[in-house]
């Protein structure tokens, strides 16, 4: 299937683009996300991550939806 991903902050930086839309055969969100370590050599631990999809935040064991935009998002900092 396939699925559109968008990072923010720190993933952004590692993937080295903010979105990307990827063939996956994963069927949630943590599989996906495993790929995803695997494909950008994420350093952050999964249980830093929030992630959404469709506009949603989802568990991790939530089933991946076709064409869904899943948003991963570290935590951030800010003053």
């Amino acid at each position: 299937m396939t699925v559109t991903v968008r990072y923010y902050a720190r993933l952004k930086e590692e993937a080295g683009v903010a979105q990307e839309s990827l063939e996956t055969s994963a069927g949630t969100i943590e599989a996906l996300w495993k790929e995803l370590v695997e494909r950008h050599s994420f350093t952050l631990d999964a249980s830093l991550i929030r992630a959404a999809q469709a506009d949603e935040f989802c568990t991790w064991k939530a089933p991946l939806v076709p064409g869904a935009l899943v948003v991963f998002m570290p935590p951030v900092a800010g003053g």
